[in-house]
């Protein structure tokens, strides 16, 4: 058996598909239905088209809807070193995978729910003091993707708690390059929801304008007729601009 296929039911279920309902447009049983969905068996290919076409995506992402879920994020376990950090590193890159491959499904609560696990480790203090700036830097990066894609499932108030944790995590490990890219992410994030002030002075006072995503927030800048403001005097000041702005939101760690 392959395994359960969670991701094919939830987007059935997005669609307004019951299984009955799903089954009778593929003219097939709900049994049928109810074995793809426990990997029992694989659907022929000329059910394949009418599926992506019914769940309104390309054929390429129902094959990765059909992809065997036994390869999920990596599991915590008894590590408390360097393979702790290894491993919030791997659930980093899965979320990111996961995001290419379901283009456009939302995986917010996964990478949510992934990272307040780790925070509620590293809250309980299991893990070894020795690797604790490298377990703190991978955490900070699981927070950033996790910050990422609320802000896309357009969670904006938990995206800003997220990058915020982020952050705080990135100065405890005294990770510059993370520190800089979550910043970066605050400012593009604060422009789409009309702090495009803040935005620029971080961009500007980080330095980084190479990225698409710094391009796409000064283009939109452009766009609304804004003016080059003045940077804050030096990174210390460009961070209290931002946390002023942010309010804290009662997403639950």
């Amino acid at each position: 058996m392959a395994g359960k296929r969670k991701r094919l039911a939830q987007r059935r279920k997005s669609c307004g598909f019951t299984q009955e309902t799903f089954a009778q447009a593929l003219r097939v049983d709900r049994t049928t239905v109810q074995r793809w969905k426990s990997g029992e068996v694989e659907p022929h290919p000329h059910q394949r088209l009418r599926m992506a076409n019914l769940l309104q995506i390309e054929p390429e992402e129902l094959h990765a809807l059909l992809a065997p879920e036994t390869s999920g994020l990596p599991l915590l376990n008894g590590d408390r070193g360097e393979g702790l950090a290894l491993t919030i590193r791997e659930m980093s890159q899965r979320l990111v995978m996961l995001d290419n491959e379901l283009n456009g499904l939302p995986i917010a609560d996964v990478a949510a729910r992934s990272f307040k696990k780790v925070h509620r480790r590293l809250g309980e203090g299991k893990y070894d003091r020795k690797a604790e700036h490298d377990i703190q830097a991978a955490a900070a990066e699981l927070a950033e993707v996790a910050g990422w894609a609320l802000f896309d499932a357009e969670k904006q108030g938990s995206a800003r708690r997220f990058n915020q944790e982020a952050l705080f995590l990135a100065r405890l490990s005294g990770d510059r390059a993370i520190e800089l890219l979550i910043m970066q992410n605050m400012a593009m994030q604060a422009g789409w929801v009309e702090a495009e002030d803040v935005a620029e002075s971080l961009i500007l006072t980080t330095g980084e304008i190479s990225s698409a995503r710094t391009l796409r927030l000064l283009a939109k800048a452009a766009q609304n007729g804004k003016s080059t403001l003045a940077a804050p005097s030096n990174l210390r000041d460009a961070l209290d601009h931002i946390e002023s702005a942010i309010r804290e939101d009662p997403y639950e760690m």
